[in-house]
């Protein structure tokens, strides 16, 4: 879930770009996936910033500047930044990059938020993109920066609608799908970020969204390697 589905979908892309002996992938299973820090302002991040209390957009930020190294001590002052969608220039938010995240790639029930989103900062910090630039652009830290998804093996993603990440899940399930890729996109309905986890709680507190995504990629899988 979350940073494992982004670690999952940056080992694909090596493992499909680097000339290897190894033998190709099967398949990819990306649960809940986070995949890119370029865009803090998705129709996903402003509708469910409260869904999960440990999981905001802000704790989001957080995670994402402690990932990529900045400094420790400067974690609250770094996640606000980011969160706010002030680390990201306005001429690189003008660039190409912009559209691997364009709302245009969601499906149109999802394209514009029900919640009223925040101002837009008109500010942006010149220090933080210094240092993250070269970081957040990188397809092997945000996947969707990746310029050609062609060529990488079956994808299995799980996205839940009341997740913070779930525009992440579509945008990519979208773009592979766009370069010819093998999609199954489950979609859950009243899910929410790692129900798919409650089942180490044992039977009686799994939840059912949970619950029909892992059976759902388990099919996926018996399917790809019967094939």
């Amino acid at each position: 879930d979350g940073t494992g589905g982004s670690l999952a979908a940056s080992v694909a892309l090596t493992l499909t770009r680097e000339a290897s002996d190894l033998p190709s992938l099967k398949f990819q299973l990306l649960n809940h996936p986070s995949l890119q820090a370029f865009d803090f302002s998705l129709p996903s991040y402003i509708d469910h910033n409260n869904t999960m209390p440990l999981l905001t957009t802000r704790t989001m930020a957080a995670f994402i500047s402690l990932y990529i190294g900045l400094n420790e001590s400067d974690t609250y002052y770094f996640s606000s930044i980011i969160s706010e969608n002030r680390h990201i220039s306005p001429q690189m938010r003008a660039s190409k990059l912009a559209q691997y995240v364009s709302v245009d790639l969601l499906p149109k029930m999802f394209q514009t938020p029900k919640k009223t989103p925040p101002p837009a900062a008109s500010t942006f910090d010149s220090h933080i993109f210094s240092k993250i630039k070269s970081i957040v652009t990188n397809p092997l830290f945000s996947p969707l920066m990746s310029s050609n998804l062609t060529g990488l093996p079956p994808a299995f993603i799980h996205a839940s609608e009341f997740d913070l990440l779930r525009d992440d899940a579509l945008l990519y399930s979208k773009r592979l799908q766009d370069a010819g890729v093998r999609v199954k996109i489950h979609f859950g309905h009243g899910g929410f970020h790692g129900d798919t986890l409650t089942m180490l709680l044992g039977k009686y507190l799994w939840v059912q969204s949970g619950k029909m995504a892992f059976t759902s990629s388990c099919d996926f899988i018996k399917t790809i390697i019967k094939n």
